[in-house]
């Protein structure tokens, strides 16, 4: 009896050895699998993601080439006009979303845990889109002291201070929402200068910006730097622009304001409508200092 009993017993634990073995390999195969296939989707998201950085950057290199030339040169324009249409429009885009500009610099402070949700595609997208024109930064920063156009001679500030409505103004993606009434209004707050930048849209709706202004050449209280950014990051300086006052009459009732590198320029007056004459006069001073003014965009008609 006990002969015929331990041949079976061993038998039995063969075949028990023998399927534990066979379902440790077939567990370590799919786990082979599993792995091969995950280093294949995270060698093809990686591709993907930066096939789409790649191309983004190198969109963004252009939309940084055109922010530095400027939006309203002849020659943007016409380029604009065939294959560079579609980068110009994503250009204005991107600067009507605050953080666009920013996003670069403020990526690797985001918590890991954020991060994880964006799809690495995306996140490929949006830096290279942000990063050139973060690096771009201030078009005007980059006007040299010698082709920078004059300021106001003899300005003063407190006399200056508020409430201006634009007449007439270069292209502006950020005003292009705006169908009329657009207004600044400047006020004192402790060192800096209070900015409330208002104007109607199309459905008639209010649109107002809060912003602050300062003092960027202390030899010349003209030139102005501004910033319509939130206070926690107004310390970067991409978000901050120039706004010089290029002229103003002897009764402050009439202003020019533009941009150094001339893509930008602001016709301004203390009444809603500007004598003929006033509008000639300002016309005259921004020619003079090198400005294109049949780029201009009439915000309200001349009044006499």
């Amino acid at each position: 009896l006990m002969a015929n009993t331990v041949p079976r017993s061993l038998s039995a634990l063969d075949t028990a050895i023998s399927r534990a073995e066979s379902a440790v390999v077939t567990r370590d195969t799919r786990l082979r699998s599993q792995v091969r296939d995950l280093r294949v989707g995270v060698r093809q998201c990686a591709s993907r993601a930066l096939a789409i950085g790649g191309a983004a950057l190198a969109a963004g290199a252009l939309l940084a080439v055109l922010l530095a030339r400027g939006e309203g040169s002849r020659r943007t324009a016409r380029l604009g006009a065939g294959v560079l249409a579609p980068l110009v429009r994503a250009r204005r885009a991107l600067a009507r979303v605050p953080w666009a500009r920013v996003l670069p610099f403020v990526w690797p402070f985001v918590p890991l845990r954020l991060r994880s949700r964006v799809p690495r595609s995306m996140a490929a997208l949006l830096l290279g889109l942000g990063l050139p024109a973060a690096i771009a930064g201030r078009g005007g920063a980059c006007a040299s002291e010698r082709d920078a156009p004059r300021t106001a001679t003899g300005f003063d500030l407190d006399r200056y201070l508020g409430h201006w409505n634009e007449i007439a103004r270069m292209p502006l993606a950020a005003e292009d929402h705006c169908a009329g009434d657009v207004s600044a209004t400047y006020s004192r707050e402790g060192t800096k200068l209070r900015v409330q930048n208002r104007c109607l849209r199309d459905d008639g709706s209010e649109d107002v910006a809060e912003g602050v202004a300062v003092a960027a050449d202390p030899t010349d209280g003209a030139r102005l730097e501004l910033c319509f950014a939130p206070a926690w990051l107004r310390w970067l300086p991409m978000v901050w622009a120039d706004y010089w006052v290029l002229h103003v009459d002897a009764d402050y009732r009439c202003a020019l304001v533009g941009t150094p590198d001339r893509r930008h320029l602001w016709l301004l007056s203390l009444t809603p409508a500007l004598a003929t004459a006033d509008l000639q006069r300002l016309l005259d001073e921004a020619r003079l200092r090198g400005y294109d003014t049949a780029l201009l965009v009439s915000t309200r008609p001349p009044g006499m």
